[in-house]
């Protein structure tokens, strides 16, 4: 069972003719790289949100507006 977890590293190792540490390397940056896209999601998340909450405060100002004149 162990043999076939080790083997896909091996593969890469032969393949593109890379060391062990260029595999940590590139894990490392994987995963940076994957952070940094789940904060810039969550960015836009946030912006969509304000941006909604804006458009129901002007759709109230509206309303009232009417209800007004």
């Amino acid at each position: 069972m162990k043999k076939m977890l080790i083997l896909p590293f091996i593969v890469l190792l032969w393949k593109f003719n890379l060391s062990v540490p260029d595999l940590f390397r590139f894990g490392f940056y994987y995963k940076e790289q994957l952070w940094e896209n789940l904060l810039i999601s969550q960015q836009k998340v946030i912006n969509f949100q304000n941006m909604d909450l804006k458009f129901t405060y002007l759709r109230q100002l509206k309303v009232m507006k009417k209800f007004l004149d």
